[in-house]
């Protein structure tokens, strides 16, 4: 018995599966349009967060729905950090990508990576006006974590909710979107 809800996938022994492999690459299994074993390409975490009246929480499919309440200030959000050890490298290319359909109103979705003392090395940033765009990035020397942001990049007067379905991966090419590796199997760190 497992001390989280799992949210599918495929168990052995009373465990979730992480993936398939498949001629020593892991990939994913899918029925009818339905994910049952994710191949483990989204190398982004986050989870539920609150900060003043913005709340993050994540949804059924394993996106991220950002609600924020009017008034609120500039540069406010959540930020959510992850090793960059053992998944990357230096030298790797990723590309950062959201879903077609995904809304960012009022906010700005961005990754960061940064050396040991904390210091940003790079970032890539999606906005309303560059949504549909796919970013290309490469690990940076030095880097060791990378954080997933949700900030607001104008001072709200009006309420607003965001859909997300960030994806960040390895390659220089965009695929089908996966929840992230941290909400399969129940749950996601903030």
């Amino acid at each position: 018995m497992t001390d989280y809800p799992l949210r599918g996938g495929v168990c052995v022994n009373g465990l979730p599966v992480a993936g398939i492999y498949h001629a020593g690459q892991r990939i994913g299994l899918t029925h009818d349009g339905a994910l049952l074993v994710p191949s483990g390409k989204n190398l982004l975490n986050y989870g539920v967060a609150q900060v003043g009246h913005m709340i993050a929480s994540v949804i059924d499919d394993g996106g991220l729905r950002v609600a924020a309440t009017a008034p609120m200030n500039s540069w406010i959000g959540f930020r959510w950090k992850a090793d960059v050890a053992p998944e990357l490298h230096e030298g790797d290319k990723l590309t950062l990508s959201l879903e077609d359909g995904d809304t960012l109103n009022g906010i700005c979705f961005q990754v960061f990576f940064y050396d040991a003392a904390g210091k940003m090395l790079q970032r890539a940033t999606f906005t309303k006006d560059n949504i549909t765009s796919l970013k290309s990035l490469t690990v940076p020397a030095g880097a060791m974590t990378y954080d997933t942001c949700v900030f607001t990049y104008g001072k709200l007067s009006e309420s607003t909710t965001s859909i997300l379905h960030p994806q960040l991966e390895l390659g220089d090419k965009r695929t089908c979107w996966e929840p992230p590796e941290k909400l399969r199997g129940g749950g996601g760190s903030g």
